[in-house]
């Protein structure tokens, strides 16, 4: 009866019945906390009609100012109500489904039956609201409750966006929407309310915006691969997932660091990330991923070393794909012990040393091959360049003064220092440089003649100094190619870009970045050289030696034994600062602290020195006035003061500081004694103390 009463209202004037409206939402507010709903359709039929009463009554509200009695219990159940509401309480599943029609950019199509549907070239049969959902096309609802469960909509040509109504899918557990033009982001709805997602696919669209988080702890699959997609990976991405094995969010823009929690994933067998922006070093941890298959992680901007335990002795790994990174060090022998691995990829890195020749016949196509040709199925060695891209295969050796100097290069580098030079001042807009003598512009000039220049008794160039000389631009890679290089300063200028790891091949025993626009992190290799301003030296390695990081000073801009980096409290993103504008107050740097105690003491022992040459001076002109005064008076009777054996002292003071003098008449000897008497309770100044 309610419900009836309720929909024959609705084809009433709805501005003109509030009345009737208020008490027929009362009668149904009274219904639904009292009725036991035998079908779940019976039930979202009332909750439909809820739904536009609520339309109505907002625009009741906004259109015709009509307000119910301020301050009642109806007012505020209302106010409640709006403000509580879920709207998948109103929204079936068709309605949610029917939601992607509207946001298609086609142009929906209805018919004179009132009937929606998709457009012919998107494939889709039976859409309409005259047609059980469950009897879609790509709809797979459940055997007892028929709500929707699986949606698979691959290459449809759906060019929508994922609408929010989708949420309300809450029993769904495949979301398969790959090969599309879907654009616009992923709803944080979906992740939020679709707890029962098994596999969500939704790879191959125009997706947008950052990563929701997926709370379904039965997630098995996501793969969101191949879209547009930006920000960081959140810590959280791996968060109750114990059933996870597949993560891929490959061919993305999307930045920011691996999160170590990704290793939480015992489960996972394939992590795919390549072709991102990633930065940062390689997350620890993966020796528990005993279950993982694939690794996809090239054409990042990662850095570091390859563990040597990077992976447990019981790994199932096939394919480690790192290539086009900015990977350093050499590569661990340990990789020949995964009896698994079918693919390695690794040129075009910073990696040096050699390929291991075990790992190299494990992994050779023919057994007839040499091992020099085995090897070069991996990377080109040291001293070769690959003739394609790929930075393998085709290994050539290079000529004359060109040099590689890292596995699986494609390109062969100059050595010759005044080349290396001209490249300097040229990629520096050595135009702009300022304090030049002129030496540099003459591209015949010696390089050892330059200004800035000191080379060794070979005619080698040793140390490399271009401080305060306006510099801009990144810092020159090719220096790494100056073998012989030893002391380089390029501080106080204007250089951006990040610390190249080609650096780390020099004997450097002096660097200096700071007080630039340096960002990112330092090369791990470049920490770990030894000497490099005293790192090493006490047996502990340091980036900070090379310069301070992000968010952090000091006054020579890296780490020394008596000036450490202290911290800041603002946002700018450079390393190697010798200022800050606002410095932690809870942590102040170390460097900061020692030479402010220095300071400190030192004003303290001034103060201490000035205070006592003060002391003796004041000291002294007190004695001599009243001595003066004493002396100046031919009347006054002076007395010795007897010291120890009674023998005269050599000090002589008035027996009364209050009357330093009396006149000696016939009880003088009285005057003395009483007067001696009455200078023993007084403050006179001695050089013994008193006793």
């Amino acid at each position: 009866f309610f419900y009836l009463t309720f929909e024959n209202s609705q084809k009433l004037d709805p501005f003109s019945n509030l009345f009737f409206q208020d008490f027929i939402f009362a009668l149904r507010s009274l219904s639904l906390s009292n009725t036991t709903f035998h079908t779940t359709e019976e039930k979202r039929r009332i909750s439909h009609s809820s739904s536009k009463y609520m339309t109505m009554r907002r625009h009741a509200k906004a259109d015709t100012g009509y307000k119910p009695v301020p301050g009642s219990q109806l007012e505020a159940d209302w106010d409640t109500t709006l403000a509580n509401a879920d709207p998948c309480d109103t929204i079936s599943d068709t309605q949610a489904l029917l939601s992607l029609i509207d946001s298609a950019s086609t142009t929906s199509l209805q018919d004179s039956t009132n009937t929606v549907s998709w457009p012919d070239d998107l494939q889709f049969v039976g859409w309409n609201n005259h047609t059980n959902v469950c009897d879609w096309t790509g709809v797979t609802c459940g055997k007892n409750n028929n709500r929707v469960e699986r949606l698979e909509l691959n290459q449809k040509s759906y060019h929508g966006t994922l609408t929010t109504e989708l949420s309300c899918l809450t029993e769904l557990t495949m979301l398969l929407m790959s090969d599309n033009g879907i654009q616009g982001s992923i709803p944080e709805e979906l992740g939020e309310k679709l707890t029962k997602l098994v596999l969500v696919d939704l790879s191959i669209n125009d997706l947008k915006g950052s990563i929701p988080l997926f709370e379904s702890s039965q997630l098995q699959e996501l793969i969101l691969g191949d879209n547009r997609l930006t920000g960081t990976i959140a810590d959280t991405i791996s968060s109750n997932k114990p059933n996870l094995y597949t993560l891929d969010l490959s061919y993305n823009n999307l930045e920011g660091t691996i999160p170590d929690t990704i290793t939480d994933l015992l489960s996972l067998k394939e992590l795919e990330m390549s072709n991102n922006r990633l930065t940062g070093y390689l997350p620890t941890g993966f020796d528990k991923l005993i279950n993982l298959e694939n690794i996809f992680l090239q054409k990042n901007q990662l850095i570091g070393t390859i563990p040597q335990a990077v992976f447990g002795a019981d790994s199932q790994l096939k394919n480690l794909w790192l290539e086009e990174n900015s990977f350093s060090g050499s590569l661990p022998q340990s990789l020949s012990d995964l009896v698994n691995l079918e693919h390695l990829k690794i040129a075009r890195n910073f990696f040096q040393g050699t390929v291991p020749q075990d790992l190299c016949d494990k992994l050779a196509s023919s057994e007839n091959s040499s091992d020099e040709e085995k090897c070069f199925e991996l990377a080109c060695p040291i001293g070769f360049h690959s003739l394609n891209e790929e930075g393998f295969g085709e290994c050539v050796e290079c000529q004359g003064e060109s040099d590689t100097l890292f596995l699986g290069s494609t390109t062969c580098h100059t050595t010759n220092e005044r080349e290396i030079l001209s490249t300097v001042y040229d990629n520096n807009i050595g135009s702009d440089w300022i304090g030049s003598d002129g030496s540099w512009e003459d591209n015949n000039a010696d390089a050892c003649t330059l200004q800035g220049v000191e080379c060794n008794q070979n005619g080698s160039v040793q140390k490399l100094d271009l401080s305060d000389r306006n510099l801009s631009g990144k810092i020159e890679k090719s220096i790494g190619y100056m073998t012989n290089l030893q002391e380089l300063d390029l501080s106080s200028n204007q250089l951006t870009g990040k610390v190249p790891v080609e650096l780390s091949l020099l004997p450097l025993t002096y660097l200096n970045i700071a007080n630039n626009r340096i960002t990112g992190d330092i090369p791990s290799v470049l920490c770990q050289k030894n000497d490099v301003n005293g790192n090493g030296v006490d047996g502990s390695f340091s980036c900070s030696r090379i310069a301070c990081p992000v968010g952090s000073f000091s006054s020579t801009g890296y780490e020394t034994n008596l000036d450490e980096c202290g911290l800041c409290n603002d946002q700018v993103n450079y390393i190697g600062r010798i200022t800050c504008d606002k410095a932690s107050s809870d942590d102040a740097s170390s460097g900061e602290i020692t030479s402010g105690f220095i300071i400190g003491l030192s004003a303290a022992l001034a103060l201490v020195a000035f205070g006592f040459v003060g002391w003796f001076i004041v000291r002294r002109v007190r004695k001599q006035r009243y001595y003066g005064s004493w002396n100046k008076n031919e009347d006054t009777t002076m007395a010795s003061v007897t010291i120890g054996d009674g023998s005269p002292g050599d000090e002589r003071l008035p027996f009364n500081t209050v009357d330093a003098s009396f006149p000696v008449d016939e009880q003088s000897s009285a005057g003395v004694s009483k007067s001696s008497s009455r200078s023993s309770k007084k403050e006179v100044w001695l050089d013994v103390p008193r006793i």
